[in-house]
């Protein structure tokens, strides 16, 4: 029979409010593409747009010119230098672009002088371009066994197996990697996407709280991170400019490589950064300022850099490649190992150390800063009013304005000491230890919390000596020896929460006397701050008790805490009101018990227990629902 006509427009105009008309506008070429995630991020970011049309050709291949606008935008470089390809004019639209690559220094060009911006780019031209740009480590082999692997050219491969072993390119399904085969908008934005990270580009206070998988990038100044986990690299690029970024209560798993903030400095407070890469591809001097509880293991200076160690921990190691570098604070070892000026402007180096490639170093020591051992073994000029408590010679060439207490002199080696009345030869030998040394003082490098490491600085820093450490559960004592505890550095124990704790060193062969540290403390446990988000929900039959419910949650949780350490945590279930032969969902509430060594207030975990109806009512429901429709379908067309 024919339907009624009325009931058409009717179900016509049903179907309109459930399925709105899209406009024509809103159709582009990139939804529902694969790289559809990525360009969305990118068109929000406002890193890309689409031509006049409405469309972003996401498949059509990439020029050179086109990619390297690419990279200058998502890093952020700005500045322009010289060039003089004679295929780019200063009227084309791309001469800019090629002015930034050149200032960055990741465009080289071709062996005949050309740059040929208007060629698409090649896979394995793009890699050589990033892998230069990242300074990638390119030795090593290739991570992935591509079936076209002789078909990659030695001057592109190094960069290959760095692009491609950082995860940064992948081959092809069918195991190829075709280094010849021109990308593609979305691919270039895949790649460079995979690079950076989360990107942020706009200044202003990012306090995620939270966990970042993957690298993160920062090209703007201005931006402050706070109370985030970064488990890849970090980024700070040279579009900082003059600028500064703040780091606070940030870990980063990988590296952190740093190419601008310029003389207003990166600012990392109560953060622990594993390696420090200084690298300012513009030549202009970098200031980091490490405050609070921070916590560097290393930082390369690759490019004139000043260090300001203000934290607790602050800069634990320093290589210097190179580059003028100025230091406040205090430093546990710096390790020169290019041609460099160093400047102790204040404080103290515990281990200085040149290495022979380190020949023609000049380091400056400024009054009342203070270097416990100094190891030559590269022609170096010191100069200044500090003070050196050991130094030990092993080549020639050495000049030293200012007199080691104690010295050796390798053999066959002398070194020329400046203010005896004029300039003093040494030769090798021992000078200043026939007789006994006194030790002087010993205090303790560290935070005063659960997990941290503690480390006794004894003075002089090469003495012999015995050490012990001691606890009290009050500051003034009295102090009992802790068993076992006799080695330089003492690792803190759940045991050790709210005590306090000092060390003794007593003077062994030519050194005398015993000296004890200011006691540390009390010891405190790491401030929980969260824990990892997780789907806790549960489907479960009908009648299932409550005890089996509770069964089958997880009972385990990892924790951060505050300054990036992380645990696991136990969770105490219990359900509200749960009625196991009552079809709905309940609410389950865990408590996060924190382990030994760990306080603060930790917030519930919350799950939502579903119970399923009963599988005949689940059939006879269905089966009512689909009689109606085939009924209605009937109706509607027979």
């Amino acid at each position: 029979m024919r339907i009624n006509r009325c009931l058409i427009l009717m179900i016509i105009n049903f179907l309109l409010l459930i399925n709105p008309v899209v406009m024509a506008s809103d159709y582009v070429d990139w939804h529902n593409h694969w790289a559809q995630e990525q360009i969305y991020d990118w068109v929000k970011k406002d890193l890309i747009s689409g031509y006049p049309d409405g469309t972003l050709k996401p498949d059509q291949e990439i020029t050179r010119a086109e990619f390297f606008s690419l990279v200058n935008r998502v890093f952020g470089y700005k500045e322009l230098a010289g060039f003089n390809f004679p295929d780019v004019k200063e009227s084309d639209w791309f001469a800019g672009e090629i002015a930034k690559a050149c200032a960055i220094g990741y465009l080289a060009g071709y062996p005949d002088g050309t740059c040929k911006p208007h060629n698409y780019i090649s896979r394995q031209e793009s890699a050589v371009v990033l892998a230069r740009l990242l300074k990638l480590e390119t030795s090593g082999s290739l991570a992935v066994n591509f079936t076209d692997k002789e078909l990659v050219p030695t001057w592109s491969l190094p960069a290959i197996k760095a692009m491609v072993n950082n995860g940064y390119l992948v081959g092809y399904p069918d195991g190829t990697f075709r280094p010849e085969k021109a990308i593609t908008r979305a691919e270039a934005l895949v790649i460079l996407s995979r690079i950076t990270g989360t990107l942020f580009n706009h200044f202003g206070v990012y306090d995620l709280n939270q966990v970042i998988e993957g690298n993160v990038t920062i090209n703007e100044q201005g931006v402050v991170l706070k109370n985030t986990v970064i488990t890849g690299n970090l980024y700070l690029t040279e579009g900082i400019g003059e600028g500064n970024v703040v780091l606070d209560n940030v870990l980063v798993k990988g590296i952190t490589r740093i190419s601008g903030g310029g003389e207003n400095s990166i600012f990392i407070k109560d953060s622990i950064l594993g390696t420090i890469f200084v690298d300012s591809t513009l030549q202009k001097r970098i200031r980091l300022v490490a405050q609070g509880a921070a916590k560097i293991e290393l930082v390369n200076a690759e490019t004139d850099v000043l260090l300001e160690g203000a934290a607790k921990q602050g800069f634990k190691k320093v290589v210097v490649q190179g580059a003028k570098t100025e230091l406040i604070g205090d430093f546990a070892e710096v390790v020169v190992k290019k041609a460099s000026q160093i400047d102790l402007l204040v404080g103290t180096i515990e281990n200085f150390i040149f290495t022979p490639f380190a020949e023609g170093s000049a380091v400056n020591l400024a009054p009342q800063t203070e270097v416990a051992t100094l190891i030559i073994a590269g022609a170096v000029k010191v100069t200044g009013m500090g003070i050196i408590h050991f130094a030990e010679i092993m080549t020639n060439g050495v000049e030293l304005d200012l007199e080691p207490k104690e010295m050796i002199v390798g053999k066959g080696f002398s070194v020329k000491i400046v203010g005896r009345g004029g300039i003093v030869k040494i030769p090798s030998g021992v000078i200043g230890a026939s007789k006994k040394i006194g030790l002087t003082s010993v205090s303790v490098i560290g935070l005063a919390k659960f997990g941290e490491e503690l480390k006794a600085n004894v003075m002089p820093a090469r003495a012999r000596v015995n050490y012990q450490w001691l606890i009290s559960d009050q500051k003034d004592g009295p102090y009992r020896n802790i068993v076992g505890a006799v080695k330089k550095t003492y690792q803190v124990g759940a045991q050790d929460v709210d005590q306090w704790i000092m060390v003794t060193a007593e003077g062994m062969g030519n050194y005398s006397g015993k000296v004890k540290s200011m006691a540390k403390g009390p010891i405190k446990p790491i401030e929980y701050l969260s824990s990892d988000s997780f789907n806790f929900d549960l489907y479960v039959d009908f009648g299932t008790p409550g005890s089996e419910v509770i069964g089958k949650l997880k009972k385990i949780v990892g924790i951060n805490g505050t300054h990036g350490e992380r645990g696991r945590a136990e969770i105490a279930w219990g359900i509200i009101n749960y009625n196991p032969n009552q079809v709905g969902s309940y609410q389950a509430v865990g408590k996060i018990i924190l382990p030994a060594g760990w306080g603060g207030e930790p917030i519930n975990i919350t799950a939502t227990i579903t119970i399923r109806p009963q599988r005949n009512v689940i059939s006879n429901t269905l089966k009512a629902v689909i009689d109606v429709k085939v009924g209605l379908y009937k109706d509607l067309w027979y």
